[in-house]
């Protein structure tokens, strides 16, 4: 079989498979209607009545079936000589279906042949939308947010409605303000008629409440009303209730005293609680590949921790067998996995080195659903069918900074890092995301890790103009003599670092020099899933209080126990994500594994998720 999956991507929903069997005779009522009220359906029709024939048939049968950007092409083709308002329908059904692969170049370029004059009013509002959903998807997520806020939604088809709520709480959750996020899916929530798709909704609504800082909740509920207020005092019920069905059950029925009206539908406890389970049928056999000698033994024993954390911790009663497997000698990975999976095993978890894992690239295709806890090549290049990559490359982290930057607005960026071979991967790795993402780079400059005089490089740097963002490669005491200094040099400079500026521990003497400077990491370092049972809170009590630098290899390994059975059902949704211990995780179609982190800041009382920083905003 082909090691290459085609790649899937929709900026709608993929959980509305219901009005997607419906669009038909929905589309017929609709036209019935005629001009009683607005009608976008009817008004669509209407403004393809002078290209309607065979060629507009064949390119709506070619997106039907699979084949969007062919259609894309009809559609500018048949655009040339159509009259007013149909040339502009043309246009903006291209620039929509070329969205549905990813080909920003195209729908911008369909965009951009649109004449301001000849849109209709609902057509300028599916302007408006499709130009949010391309600003998604080149990854500028505050101007997708502003442009799809001002769309006047109610001159959409109902399809487009929820496209545009769905979109709108992806990037508000790409910009860290969850609580917004969640305003976007309670809002969908109101149009979905779909029991199990209300239920899927839901269940995103709270998972996304969950992202935010612990206290914020609170907040927000005293200041709003019902159903906002009730859905915000049900995630910290569920919060409250450290992942146990039952307690939530129990509070969930005393909330309903109070909230009998409220949308919430009876089995939204459960269903929000099984992504946080093991998510197995019991009785399964996961073999674990895993180095027990040599150089990763150390981070093997975190991983294997943090794996056996989350199986204890999995309060379904539907355990697996956990099957610990040396993999040291990485050649024989190939007949390792065949052996699991005819000895049984339903799941493979491993292996670790890179090398071992690019062993295992090779291959046509493994025997059994495997999670690598590494990754070989780029997360672009493709996956055998059956292997999965997991990682907590440096490199993404730098990528992910690039990420916030720009969901923030911010465009010219400034990039210090060590001079050194690790040093150069990051900010090679932020320069190419943050370009890729329409970003410029207006200078780059590197210090001498083995010394500590780094005022002059810092003041040249950071007096480069443009400039709104400075991207920071450095480890804590790096930091602690850097940002002070940047700050001084440009008081308007943003700088977002990597977690390498954060050991997991707090010193406030010694970190005072930190405070306001922003960084990207994992939720779990961040103690962001209160005090339940896999908290950092729980987990570290009673250990060291010296920073663990294998701390975030921990929580991997809870994420890899997790992940391990939902691999197929995210990677066929590319639209989902599971809210992991180490990000919001999603499965791309070449099968590696995206995570979205948090972005916190250093604060006097320590680091603390951005919404929940009390000390004065970082500078714009």
């Amino acid at each position: 079989m082909s090691k290459h999956r085609a790649s899937r991507f929709r900026l709608s929903s993929p959980r509305n498979t219901s009005l997607r069997r419906i669009a038909p005779a929905l589309l017929i009522a609709l036209a019935l209607l005629g001009g009683c009220v607005h009608n976008p359906v009817a008004d669509n029709q209407r403004r393809l009545a002078p290209v309607a024939g065979p060629s507009l048939n064949q390119a709506l049968a070619l997106e039907a079936t699979g084949q969007p950007e062919l259609a894309a092409d009809r559609y500018l083709a048949l655009a040339v000589n159509a009259p007013a308002p149909a040339r502009a329908e043309m246009r903006l059904m291209a620039a929509r279906a070329a969205l549905a692969v990813e080909n920003s170049a195209k729908a911008r370029a369909a965009l951009s042949a649109l004449i301001g004059p000849e849109l209709t009013a609902d057509q300028r509002e599916l302007l408006r939308l499709t130009e949010g959903e391309l600003a998604f998807l080149e990854g500028r997520a505050r101007d997708s947010a502003r442009l799809l806020d001002g769309v006047k939604a109610h001159m959409l088809p109902l399809e487009l409605q929820l496209a545009r709520l769905d979109t709108l709480a992806r990037a508000r959750r790409l910009l860290d303000e969850p609580i917004a996020a969640a305003e976007a899916l309670a809002e969908r929530d109101a149009l979905l008629v779909d029991p199990q798709a209300r239920l899927d909704n839901q269940v995103e609504l709270l998972t996304t409440l969950a992202l935010a800082a612990p206290g914020t909740l609170e907040a927000a509920a005293r200041k709003t009303r019902d159903p906002q207020r009730g859905w915000l005092e049900l995630a910290v019920l569920a919060r409250a209730s450290a992942s146990d069905p039952a307690t939530l059950e129990t509070r969930l029925a005393s909330w309903r005293q109070t909230h009998a009206r409220h949308p919430a539908l009876p089995g939204l406890a459960r269903a929000y609680l099984a992504p946080l389970s093991g998510g197995y049928a019991g009785g399964e056999r996961v073999t674990v590949l895993l180095p027990r000698s040599g150089r990763f033994a150390g981070a093997a024993i975190a991983l294997r921790d943090g794996l056996e954390a989350a199986r204890r911790a999995d309060a379904t009663g539907r355990l697996p067998a956990l099957v610990f497997i040396d993999s040291s000698q990485g050649e024989r990975l190939p007949g390792l996995i065949a052996e699991a999976h005819g000895a049984g095993s339903r799941y493979v978890i491993g292996p670790l080195e890179k090398g071992a894992v690019a062993t295992l690239v090779k291959q046509d295709r493994l025997p059994l659903p495997t999670l690598a806890l590494n990754q070989a090549g780029t997360p672009s290049d493709d996956s055998p069918e059956g292997l999965y990559q997991f990682s907590l490359a440096p490199e993404d982290e730098a990528a992910e900074v690039a990420n916030k930057g720009r969901a923030l607005g911010l465009r010219h960026a400034l990039v210090l890092h060590p001079a050194d071979a690790w040093g150069e991967r990051l900010a090679r790795a932020f320069e190419g995301r943050w370009r890729a993402l329409g970003g410029q780079i207006s200078a780059s400059a590197s210090f001498d890790p083995s010394t500590s005089a780094y005022a002059a490089t810092v003041d040249a740097l950071a007096r480069r103009q443009p400039a709104d963002l400075l991207c920071l490669v450095a480890t804590p005491d790096q930091a602690r003599l850097i940002y002070p200094r940047a700050r001084a040099a440009a008081p308007g400079l943003r700088v977002i670092a990597t977690s390498h500026v954060y050991s997991g521990g707090f010193e406030p003497v010694r970190d005072r020099a930190l405070a306001g400077l922003e960084f990207v990491d994992i939720p779990w370092m961040l103690s962001l899933g209160g005090r339940g049972p896999l908290s950092r809170h729980r987990l570290m009590a009673g250990m060291t209080r010296d920073p663990d630098p294998l701390a975030r290899l921990y929580a991997m390994g809870m994420d890899a126990y997790r992940l391990a059975p939902r691999l197929a059902d995210l990677q066929a949704h590319p639209g989902r994500f599971y809210p992991g211990q180490t990000g919001a995780l999603s499965v791309d179609a070449s099968g590696h594994i995206r995570r979205r982190l948090t972005l916190a800041r250093f604060t006097p009382e320590g680091p603390r998720a951005l919404e929940q920083a009390t000390d004065r905003p970082a500078p714009r």
